[in-house]
């Protein structure tokens, strides 16, 4: 393999000299999306797009707050726009890059015809361009500390943006738009020093391209800019990465031979879907949504330069496969993402933050090869993306390194766990998506360890490798007194918290189970002082009211648990006393969550179809504490039963309910599956269940239950408890209304 590029030593060494921050490491910032979320009319939802950018774990948006549309009416009266999203992905912790732009028709001239609003403001008619500049103003006041770039105007060099280009190709220059950049860049700066401006938005190939780049700088612009932004489609070529990577080359020659050292932002890249002319498949455009970004880290690495990666756009603007412009998104008009967004997803979830170190290619410039790498000391954390740019077979060989090394494709789907014995990896390609490959040492970190002393309780927060469990370890005077097991979620992280026997001086272990890979464990450890305030146990209290309606009894709770944790998921069981033993008999079997303090609230209705039967038993249990009305008793699970796959299924005859169980303790384990059919008003009509036998530590087990729909029944709902003598819950249980 050899580099994609010839070295730019001489040329990074300049830069740095007259910017002495700018590093010469390049670490993978994630990919950015462009949206439009103040176009209501085109059917945008704030919130679903803010789910969408959280989903595909993109730290920056690009849209615009557009002049035009309803933020000055009447001459003069400039105010925020009725959907100001800038609120709302703040809040988000997402950052802005806010386009200032476009014209206002209402200070159209009587000879312009601009119904886009595109017409741009020049200083030779100062009424519109002091207008706009009072535009610029109040946003920057009113968004101040929510937004961190405002990227002045959009393609200023493209007829679409620019309405004395389109009547004239010559008649707006480069200079016209220096002079708007440098009053937006005055104002903002005098209103927000810490906001970043982007000059440029310059649209390589756009309708005046020739010389622009090279007057822009020429007048200055590059003292009232801290990053140059431009923007690049190559589907219209026959090689659209080379051509790609041809245009970043043509950027950088005007950067360099202007000595501009600030950062460089591609604010839009993108290629579409669908059927129209240059369209691509959705694999392929996702394929080049990651070879995209690896190109641009290439780029920036290879020149000392840092900057953004936007992707346009993040929705699609409409349904239509024929129309170029509607296919553009990495999720569909109907919010559901495609083949580009988990591509997309994959590469910010792998790579964001780590150093981008090489992208090398074979001989014959076929086979590609990149590395990033965020290791520590001697843990080893890297990941190489390897693709080939054409429909032939090639396999690509990898050195590989750490514990274990795992490999995804382009949809962050695993393909295969492989060890590291034998220190390379062959990859078979067989088209050009790119494939991942996760080099790694076991490795585990405790972000957070508290104890309240008041409740006894134990606390520890953390990220670990994507392993199913943990051991937790409360370790006193070198001997292991107390083990606990956590369950580690799909993002890496987990949480436990648990109750301490006595009082001393503990370290807190968390490893990894043993692994065929590692033949050892990998520990995170603490030390913490816990001390109870008090000895005595806490306790569940409950307060109970009852009302009789016509069909029942209408029984309402409110309660608070000991322990006063929050999101704890208490199940409900009620028998007559009489029939405390007998399950069948229950009257009602539920479920309710606590609120901050441990505080509970919740009612239901049961059949008085027997007068004289009005003492009934209420159990209540939760999967951290087993409790009793009435009672000092308060212990914390020791064990824990995992569950994986629940689901509950409808069809015109059967419930059917599913899960696949694992008990991680050294106990055998019993877990029950319930199903329960409710009438109209909530009343438990019926209950199906199945258990199965786990033994210590043993493996997933299947339950099922399948069971006739009762006439009466209008809602099903599916629990797993703990086992039938047990009502702790191993699962939130699952409603489903039969209507």
């Amino acid at each position: 393999m050899k580099k994609l590029r010839c070295s730019k030593a001489l040329k990074i060494l300049l830069v740095c000299q007259l910017a002495m921050t700018t590093p010469l490491c390049t670490y993978a910032a994630n990919i950015g999306v462009c949206t439009h979320m103040q176009a209501s009319h085109n059917g945008n939802s704030v919130d679903g797009i803010l789910n969408l950018v959280s989903d595909i774990g993109s730290d920056w948006v690009r849209d615009e707050l557009r002049w035009g549309w309803g933020m000055e009416t009447v001459k003069g009266e400039v105010h925020m726009p009725r959907i100001n999203w800038t609120d709302d992905a703040s809040e988000e912790g997402v950052n802005n890059l806010v386009i200032l732009g476009y014209g206002n028709t209402i200070y159209n001239p009587e000879n312009v015809e601009d119904e886009l609003g595109i017409y741009i403001p020049t200083v030779d008619y100062k009424e519109y361009f002091d207008a706009f500049i009072n535009y610029v103003r109040l946003v920057a006041t009113e968004c101040k500390g929510k937004v961190k770039a405002y990227e002045i105007w959009n393609e200023p060099n493209q007829k679409d943006f620019n309405y004395q280009i389109a009547q004239n190709r010559y008649s707006y220059t480069a200079s016209d738009y220096f002079e708007l950049l440098k009053a937006a860049h005055d104002t903002i700066k005098e209103i927000d020093p810490d906001a970043k401006i982007v000059g440029g938005s310059f649209l390589i190939g756009g309708t005046v391209t020739s010389g622009w780049m090279e007057e822009l700088f020429k007048s200055g612009a590059g003292d009232y800019m801290d990053a140059f932004s431009f923007h690049v489609y190559t589907y219209k070529d026959g090689d659209a990465e080379m051509a790609m990577r041809a245009a970043y080359d043509r950027v950088e020659k005007v950067l360099d031979d202007n000595r501009f050292t600030g950062e460089v932002w591609l604010t839009e890249t993108g290629y579409y879907s669908g059927t129209a002319d240059c369209s691509v498949s959705e694999q392929e455009q996702a394929s080049l949504v990651i070879r995209s970004k690896l190109a641009w880290d290439d780029y920036l690495k290879d020149n000392g330069r840092v900057g953004e990666f936007f992707w346009y756009d993040l929705r699609e603007d409409g349904t239509d496969e024929n129309a170029a412009g509607h296919n553009f998104g990495l999720a569909t008009y109907g919010y559901v993402p495609k083949n580009g967004f988990y591509a997309a997803k994959t590469y910010n979830h792998l790579l964001e933050g780590k150093e981008f170190v090489s992208l090398t290619t074979s001989d014959d410039g076929n086979d590609y090869l990149a590395l990033y790498d965020s290791s520590v000391g001697e843990i080893t954390d890297k990941v190489y993306v390897a693709y080939k740019r054409g429909n032939y077979s090639s396999a690509i060989e990898v050195p590989v390194s750490g514990d274990v090394t795992y490999v995804y494709d382009y949809m962050g789907n695993r393909i295969s766990t492989n060890d590291t014995a034998s220190g390379k990896l062959s990859l078979a390609l067989t088209d050009t998506s790119p494939v991942f490959v996760h080099c790694k040492d076991y490795t585990t970190e405790i972000e957070s360890l508290n104890y309240d002393e008041n409740k006894n309780i134990c606390t520890v927060s953390g990220r670990a490798d994507e392993f199913e469990t943990l051991t937790i370890e409360l370790v006193n005077n070198s001997e292991v007194v107390q083990a606990e097991t956590a369950y580690v979620n799909e993002d890496g992280s987990f949480s436990k918290f648990f109750s301490v026997d006595s009082d001393g001086d503990y370290i807190i272990r968390i490893g990894k189970p043993e692994t065929e890979e590692k033949g050892g464990t990998h520990y995170a450890e603490q030390s913490i002082k816990l001390k109870r305030k008090s000895n005595e146990t806490s306790e569940l209290a409950i307060s109970c009211s009852s009302e009789v309606e016509t069909d029942g009894l209408r029984v309402s709770l409110t309660g608070v648990v000991g322990n006063g944790v929050s999101d704890q998921l208490l199940n409900l069981l009620l028998v007559p006393s009489e029939k405390e033993s007998n399950l069948s008999g229950a009257v009602y079997i539920g479920d309710v969550k606590t609120s901050e303090g441990g505080t509970f609230e919740t009612s239901f209705k049961i059949p008085q179809t027997t007068p004289h039967t009005y003492h009934y038993t209420l159990y209540v249990r939760g999967a951290k504490t087993e409790l009793k009305q009435n009672s000092v008793d308060y212990i914390i699970g020791r064990g824990d039963i995992l569950a994986y796959d629940f689901a509950l299924n409808i069809d015109e005859t059967l419930f059917t309910a599913s899960a696949y169980v694992k008990n991680t303790t050294d106990k055998t384990k019993t877990p029950v599956l319930f199903v329960a059919q409710y009438d109209k008003s909530g009343v438990l009509i019926e209950i199906a269940k199945q258990e199965v036998t786990l033994g210590q530590s043993e493996e997933k087990k299947l339950l099922s239950v399948s069971v006739k729909k009762n006439i009466g029944a209008k809602s099903c709902r599916a629990y797993i408890w703990g086992g039938a003598g047990s009502i702790e819950p191993i699962a939130t249980s699952i409603t489903k209304s039969t209507d």
